[in-house]
């Protein structure tokens, strides 16, 4: 009895075995893509052309699934090529791989692809030129090239002084090409000397240039005084104790129709045993003060002005501007007024004219004068 009940037991274990190995495999045989299906198209509607209906299904599970698309366009593949030359167009063929479609595009005859063939170098004065041929349709052409450039050599050196540039000169190896380049200024070449002063120099040692004389002062001493003698001149340097003649002073102011308030005159220096000629030093750097005063018929003020002008090395002085003033030998011309400085309203009540000339170390020099009425 026992030994039926075990076996029944068996049995029944065995077959429970079975029946879950069975319910195993049959759960394991159907796939389940959890949404991530592995999908190959499987018909479509659409063309080229129209829109239309896909139909899909899933390699893995079988389920399907369709969408609607829109038309596809061509699909287009390059079926030809005929390369454009600098003589014919070229063409471009494109085929659809669904409809048939064919497309037909014309490749623009491209540039000559020139290739140098031979050379003839350029020098310095004549252009060479280059012989260009087409490697597509053996055409030529002609290129001229640039000037080459001019190869200098040093053929002579003049060396610079203080006061005059020097310069290097060059020739072309190749031609007649010349060119120069300016040298600076050499450094002077000074001399230590000692000098005496005088009433317009210092004196000192100082170093002269021997080239150009330039003086350049080391231990400066001071001008000497002018020491006017019982005859007005000085014992120094021989100028008179004023620095214009009194007496051969001559100016005039013209106020006529023609020369409304022109002033012009001229005035001698003074130097003495000169003989007819005035030294540069007599003027060097001298300053002079005009005072004009203009009088009525009654000796009234109308109007004072002063001007202040430097004499040049040449004694000229000019107050106003004159370029056409003329030099005369021992005397100058001056130009003491532009045409019109004065309104016409003072002009025509002036009568009388006083001028001033004064300078440092120089007595002032007075001049008073009538005015030529008005026409």
């Amino acid at each position: 009895m026992k030994s039926l009940f075990t076996k029944i037991i068996g049995v029944l274990t065995i077959l429970f075995i079975f029946a879950s190995l069975c319910g195993c495999a049959n759960k394991t045989s159907e796939p389940n893509c959890n949404g991530n299906h592995t999908l190959e198209l499987t018909s479509t509607t659409a063309t080229c052309f129209d829109g239309g209906i896909e139909s899909f299904k899933c390699e893995v599970c079988g389920e399907t699934k369709t969408e609607k698309v829109s038309a596809y366009g061509h699909d287009l593949v390059q079926s030809s090529y005929t390369a454009p030359t600098c003589k014919t167009n070229g063409e471009k063929v494109e085929k659809c791989s669904r409809c048939g479609f064919e497309s037909k595009q014309t490749l623009l005859v491209i540039d000559h692809d020139y290739q140098v063939k031979s050379t003839t170098p350029s020098t310095c004065t004549v252009k060479g030129s280059q012989l260009l041929e087409c490697s597509m349709c053996h055409e030529t052409k002609t290129e001229a090239l640039e000037l080459k450039d001019h190869v200098y050599e040093l053929i002579n050196t003049i060396s610079s002084t203080c006061v005059v540039h020097g310069s290097k000169q060059y020739k072309c190896t190749d031609c007649t090409a010349t060119k120069s380049e300016e040298l600076p200024f050499a450094e002077h070449k000074y001399e230590t000397k000692t000098v005496e002063a005088t009433c317009f120099t210092h004196g000192g040692t100082v170093e002269i240039c021997s080239v150009c004389q330039y003086q350049k002062p080391i231990n400066e001493t001071p001008l000497l005084k002018h020491n006017f003698g019982a005859d007005g001149y000085c014992s120094h340097c021989g100028i008179y104790e004023r620095l214009f003649d009194e007496n051969k002073l001559n100016v005039t102011i013209t106020n006529t129709t023609t020369e409304l308030g022109t002033i012009r005159g001229y005035l001698v220096p003074l130097f003495k045993d000169n003989n007819g000629t005035i030294p540069d030093t007599y003027f060097a750097n001298q300053t002079i003060t005009l005072t004009l005063t203009l009088f009525d018929k009654d000796g009234e003020v109308l109007i004072v002005q002063e001007f202040v002008s430097n004499l040049d090395a040449n004694g000229k002085l000019t107050i106003g501007a004159d370029e056409n003033s003329t030099q005369f030998a021992n005397r100058f011309r001056l130009l003491l007024i532009e045409d019109n400085r004065f309104s016409d309203e003072v002009l025509t009540k002036s009568r009388s004219f006083k001028i001033i000339f004064s300078s440092d170390g120089y007595e002032p020099l007075e001049y008073t004068r009538q005015i030529t009425e008005l026409n």
